[in-house]
């Protein structure tokens, strides 16, 4: 979460080329960061108001009136490139909007790093499928 960070946004039906391109282009952006030398990055009251300011953009964007109906069929995978893989890890959505639970390791999706964006985003699409929403016991 950074000040004013990229974002972008794409429309739902989105094809596989585009949906890849756009991961590609935030991982191009992404960066290690040390805490020793960026400590200021990791201070919480800046991370929790850029988060509430991503979150009452998309919400606008969208045209969301409520947290829990802006998040209620919310899909969030986390996305790394590493070691000559990309990894994605997606996530279960808990009954609180904005709450999410890592899933077991076996439901990542792992490829070789590539830069064909259909490919990244044919990745990211499966990692989306495997998201699941918090079933209540």
């Amino acid at each position: 979460r950074e000040d004013g960070g990229y974002v972008i946004y794409l429309k739902p039906d989105v094809d596989e080329e585009t949906l890849g391109r756009g991961l590609l282009e935030a991982l191009d952006k992404s960066r290690f960061i040390r805490p020793r030398d960026e400590y200021s990055f990791f201070d919480w009251e800046r991370s929790h108001r850029c988060f509430q300011n991503w979150e009452k953009d998309f919400m606008r964007r969208c045209g969301y009136k409520t947290k829990r109906d802006a998040y209620k069929n919310m899909n969030w995978c986390r996305a790394e490139r590493s070691e000559g893989t990309i990894s994605i890890q997606p996530r279960q959505r808990r009954a609180k909007a904005g709450e999410w639970l890592w899933l077991p390791p076996e439901q990542n999706v792992v490829i070789p790093a590539t830069r064909d964006a259909a490919t990244v985003g044919a990745a990211l699409r499966l990692g989306f499928d495997r998201c699941e929403a918090y079933v209540d016991d």
